[in-house]
């Protein structure tokens, strides 16, 4: 509460701070557009497509672009921006001509782990006006095959693992359309391993062809692609906790209203302080750290994007380790990283935190999930007290279906919100819906939280039915259970399918969440029902503990005790070292431990009797 009391009330409301931002004549101009018969307003500003953000990246020739350690060899990658025009340009010029003869709306596929090559096949599609595909490099073969087929994939980029995974589903593959694959990371034997393969080329054997068939010249011209707004650029699959991934269709004008949307809470805060409104400065080179997937709508969209855009240097993590992330920031002098709230909470406690400086960075974002609020203390203390900026993190909420960003808390709001994920951008709006009857509810009311704006997908691909249902009118319905209050700002509480009904009584799985979190040897929570003869369900949670912590469910019970009302305290608590399951968003599979946990707490209740 005291340091609460320290930050200053804002000197204008949430309201007036967007029309200062949105001002005529400004940056961040708004103006109303018809698309495909629905009445939108857009970023007068914005780029008119994806590709134009790579073509704007040539003023930053001189500075490093991508860096890279490999986790196996510890072989450093590193490129600048000259040297990926370079490439991106030859791989383009290769995918126009045959044998690829790539036209525009051809469907290449990305499906690899995070490394530079990933990067450089992304500009690569986009600029050759292919519609780019990420597949989630963490699945399984036979469904990386089903992603595969589904997007009609011409061209498909693989790294050798992803390769092994595919390889008994080739013919399927091949009758699904596939034509190429390029091997992306590889060495002489992995050339010699694929090549009973016909499909399979490697990038370097691209490039070296390209190469000399243009004559080795140092600069190399993009061929020219016109890329109209509201024409298909994407198509990420969702990430959900339930089903077979969908297809999300994704324009350029939806991608590109989210490299405004990204940075709106910063602006927002700075207008919220009585200070004008920043002047992008790219003469100094940020450094950003990402410990999340590129196949992600997180990486793809809001890191790589606007990282490239601003002449940054992007720092590739292989995979999260909270070790490994304390050291790149300290190597490489980050100055700002994404994560979801379990990597904060990683760092934020990690034991070696005081060897490493962190003083470098500047700006945090936070999301996947909902923050605790105890976290805003613990930042306080470890990051914004270490760095000369004083870093301050930010939240933020969305989907793959909202092209990543639909909600953003940052600098004070966040402070005082901690549990809010901000207020949606201006051109975006807001609703929450009755559920069942689909009616419009007030402010401050609980239901269904739905979104409209122009970066809401088109729909999903080959779905007309999943996609009338969950876009109806142009309007995404969430999923998510939430509220809005009367600023503005939106509490997201729970899934609709994940709340608890107990004996009549609703109970918003989150808000459990939340208080068991802020135990101290708590790590991660779920809290899921469990079936009960009389109430209809009961509630449950499995908790994840810190390394070296030791409790007993009777403890989570008791400190659940004096901050919940009794029936929303956990009657069966599983106790775990291990990481709960999650999907590439960062958000934990409940599903996938509801009949585990539903066995465990039947069989800890027989042996009571």
């Amino acid at each position: 509460m005291a340091e609460l009391q320290q930050i200053a009330p804002p000197v204008c409301s949430v309201a007036e701070a967007h029309a200062l931002i949105t001002a005529q004549g400004g940056p961040f101009e708004i103006e109303d557009k018809i698309i495909s018969g629905r009445q939108y307003k857009v970023w007068k500003n914005a780029l008119p497509n994806i590709a134009e953000v790579w073509k704007q990246s040539v003023q930053f020739a001189d500075r490093d672009y991508l860096a890279y350690t490999d986790p196996f060899t510890k072989r450093e990658t590193n490129y600048t921006y000259a040297q990926s025009h370079r490439i991106v340009a030859l791989l383009c010029n290769a995918l126009a001509r045959a044998p690829f003869n790539i036209a525009k709306g051809d469907k290449i596929t990305i499906c690899s782990r995070n490394n530079p090559e990933w990067v450089l096949w992304w500009w690569t599609s986009v600029s050759a006006g292919a519609v780019t595909v990420p597949v989630n490099s963490w699945l399984l073969g036979n469904e990386m095959e089903y992603c595969i087929t589904l997007a009609d994939t011409k061209v498909l980029v693989v790294d050798p693992e992803r390769l092994d995974r595919l390889r008994p589903f080739l013919a399927k593959l091949r009758a699904g359309g596939l034509k190429h694959i390029v091997l992306i990371r590889a060495d002489e034997n992995d050339a010699r391993k694929y090549a009973d393969i016909p499909e399979v080329r490697t990038m370097e054997q691209l490039l070296q062809e390209e190469d000399k068939r243009v004559g080795y010249p140092k600069e190399v011209t993009l061929p020219e692609v016109q890329l109209d707004p509201d024409e298909e650029a994407t198509i990420l699959f969702t990430s959900g906790t339930t089903g077979f991934p969908k297809g999300a269709v994704g324009t350029h004008r939806n991608y590109c209203t989210n490299l405004i949307n990204v940075g709106m809470s910063s602006i927002r805060a700075f207008v919220r302080r009585g200070e004008e409104l920043p002047v992008p400065d790219t003469s100094i080179q940020k450094v950003f750290l990402i410990p999340v997937p590129f196949f992600h709508v997180t990486g793809c969209f809001s890191i790589i994007g606007p990282v490239t855009l601003s002449g940054s240097k992007l720092v590739i993590m292989y995979k999260w380790d909270s070790t490994e992330a304390l050291t790149m920031i300290q190597k490489h002098k980050v100055t700002g990283m994404s994560s979801v709230p379990s990597q904060a909470i990683q760092l934020l406690e990690h034991p070696r935190l005081d060897e490493f400086d962190v003083s470098s960075l500047e700006n945090w974002g936070i999301g996947g999930a909902t923050s605790p609020a105890e976290m805003v203390g613990k930042f306080r203390k470890t990051i914004t007290a270490r760095t000369p900026a004083k870093t301050m993190p930010g939240n933020g909420y969305g989907a793959t279906e909202t092209s990543s960003v639909a909600c953003s808390n940052g600098g004070e709001d966040f402070l005082r919100r901690p549990t809010s994920v901000g207020v949606v951008p201006p051109v975006n709006e807001v609703r929450i819906v009755n559920p069942d009857t689909l009616e419009v509810l007030p402010r401050g009311q609980i239901g269904e939280i739905w979104l409209y704006g122009p970066n809401v997908i088109k729909g999903y691909y080959k779905d007309p039915k999943k996609t009338a249902e969950t876009f109806p009118g142009g309007w995404y319905r969430t999923g998510d259970v939430g509220r809005v209050d009367d600023e503005g700002f939106v509490y997201v509480l729970d899934r609709v399918k994940d709340m608890i009904i107990r004996g009549g009584e609703n109970i918003y799985t989150a808000e459990v969440e939340n208080v068991i979190l802020a135990h101290p040897a708590v790590l991660d929570v779920a809290v899921l029902p469990i079936p009960h003869r009389v109430l209809g369900e009961e509630v449950a949670a499995v908790v994840q503990l810190k390394s070296g912590h030791a409790v007993t469910p009777e403890d989570i019970a008791q400190h659940c005790k004096s901050r919940l009302a009794a029936f929303k305290i956990p009657v069966f608590v599983d106790l775990r070292y291990e990481e709960l399951p999650k999907n590439a968003n960062g958000k934990t599979l409940k599903k996938e431990m509801k009949q585990e946990i539903a066995d465990k707490a039947k069989a800890a209740q027989s042996s009571k009797l």
